[in-house]
């Protein structure tokens, strides 16, 4: 079965990233509401008051070599073109037919979309972090779960009030809990005695187990609503993970996600992967090391504003069950495909941004439940280097984020054999940029509702970004005659 979503997931998510629509140029040649190709990111010869190479300033000299003749068909600056008229042949009040100036000679475009940003001053696009994330698990599902008990038995025999002999057996944890106490009658010669012996039994019971195999599942998980090129690597500890479950032992998760992402229509719309390794640090059947599911993401913007950086894009998130299975107490499985479609967007206000997902995870099991997933974060440009500069760091932004995930079947941690508890996470990062394409980020997340489902996480995001992504500013336009 899973060999035939694998194909079927990836063609889904495809399509969707495919939707396309017709270009219109403006008459800078840019497609209208996009971004215009990319060039290089700051040109040496683009220097305050100065023009780009292949641009004519009005009055520039001629560049032709002195002592060499000018091409065929290109007349000579001053020169008249053979057989034209002087200007004094024109009639008197004869108005002289409109010339439309050629594309060479033509001024500076004045429209929007083709002003070059000044050199060595911050853009006004300026660059948007991603979002951090949140989440542990996707699912908690009912599973046998080993257990230890530790105690001692007490052995006493005594005498009733008519002589008569008994035997008495109480079992007792290490935290007091009785767990049988028996009353027999019994026979023996003298007066009595007591005996205390300790014991350690293993046993199972049954708790929801958080379903970490599915790794990195959510939308808002080291991404941002904006297509872009890059490629990434995400480490998350989570300590404590199942401390408010009853009857589960805690355990941490270590989790490793990597993948990447890469942009096509001018960079509207973009397809990533993201592959999962966790290990568990439990004991017995929680403890382990797996390689979780493969999520594959898609994104079109709607919005994708080249000028101000606002961004109002969707897509689909398609889960693919390449972890393991969770095995029910009846014995069946469950691992289904989730199907997240997801909406986001980009404000940007001059040094303050915000941006978020609002999305839905849809399993393909109905045993499983159905998910509402609300991200939204806000960032600070507390520094931020200027275009050109060659400074090793380039920008320094705090954020803060709220992460709700809430079920909309399956609610609650008494629900069996799966049950959501409705989670609100409080994350707060630090972004910090490497040179012109590698972001840094470290952050920490604490669950603000209860039943917590792990105590802290602490995350640590490396991004490395390429093409017109590396940039992170908008792209210097074509002039007339490049």
């Amino acid at each position: 079965m899973k060999r035939f979503w694998l194909p079927t997931t990836i063609g889904i998510s495809l399509a969707l990233a495919n939707l396309g629509r017709a270009d219109e140029l403006t008459p800078a040649g840019f497609r209208k509401g996009g971004q215009p190709p990319c060039p290089p990111a700051c040109p040496p010869a683009c220097q305050p008051g100065q023009f780009m190479p292949g641009q004519v300033v009005p009055g520039q000299p001629s560049m032709t070599p002195p002592g060499t003749l000018p091409p065929t068909g290109i007349t000579p600056p001053g020169a008249m073109p053979p057989g034209t008229p002087p200007p004094s042949t024109t009639p008197p009040g004869t108005v002289p037919p409109p010339t439309t100036p050629s594309a060479i000679s033509q001024a500076p475009s004045t429209e929007s979309f083709a002003q070059a940003p000044a050199a060595g001053t911050p853009s006004s696009e300026s660059f948007n972090t991603n979002m951090i994330g949140d989440l542990s698990a996707g699912s908690f599902i009912l599973g046998f779960v080993p257990h230890t008990d530790f105690g001692f038995v007490t052995t006493r025999t005594f005498r009733g009030p008519n002589g008569q002999g008994f035997l008495q057996t109480t079992r007792t944890l290490t935290n007091g809990t009785v767990q049988s106490n028996t009353v027999v009658p019994f026979q023996f010669p003298g007066s009595g005695s007591t005996t205390v012996t300790p014991f350690t039994r293993q046993t199972t019971t049954t708790a929801l187990i958080p379903q970490t195999g599915r790794g990195a599942f959510k939308i808002a998980e080291n991404e941002s609503p904006r297509p872009t090129d890059r490629v990434f690597l995400t480490y998350n500890y989570f300590n404590g993970v199942g401390s408010g479950i009853p009857n589960l032992p805690t355990y941490d998760t270590h989790r490793e996600t990597f993948g990447f992402e890469k942009t096509f229509l001018q960079s509207d719309a973009s397809i990533g992967v993201r592959f999962n390794a966790l290990q568990n640090t439990g004991d017995g059947s929680l403890g382990n090391s797996v390689f979780g599911d493969i999520h594959i993401i898609s994104k079109f913007a709607l919005i994708n504003d080249y000028n101000t950086g606002n961004v109002l894009s969707g897509g689909l998130v398609v889960s693919v069950p390449t972890g393991p299975d969770a095995i029910l107490p009846d014995g069946s499985r469950i691992d289904p495909v989730l199907i997240q479609p997801w909406s986001g967007g980009i404000w940007n206000r001059d040094k303050f941004f915000l941006q978020g997902f609002s999305s839905v995870v849809i399993p393909t099991d109905d045993r499983d439940a159905i998910l509402g997933l609300s991200d939204v974060g806000a960032g600070y440009k507390l520094y931020q280097a200027t275009d050109c500069s060659d400074s090793f760091i380039t920008y320094v932004v705090p954020t803060t984020e709220a992460h709700v995930t809430y079920p909309f079947s399956k609610h609650g941690i008494d629900h069996q054999p799966v049950g959501v508890p409705t989670l609100c996470v409080l994350t707060n990062g630090l972004h910090i940029g490497l040179g012109r394409s590698t972001d840094l980020t470290f952050a920490v997340a604490v669950p603000v509702t209860g039943p917590k489902t792990f105590d802290i996480e602490g995350v640590v995001q490396l991004n490395w970004r390429f093409g017109c992504s590396a940039r992170r500013t908008p792209a210097t336009p074509n002039f007339a005659g490049n």
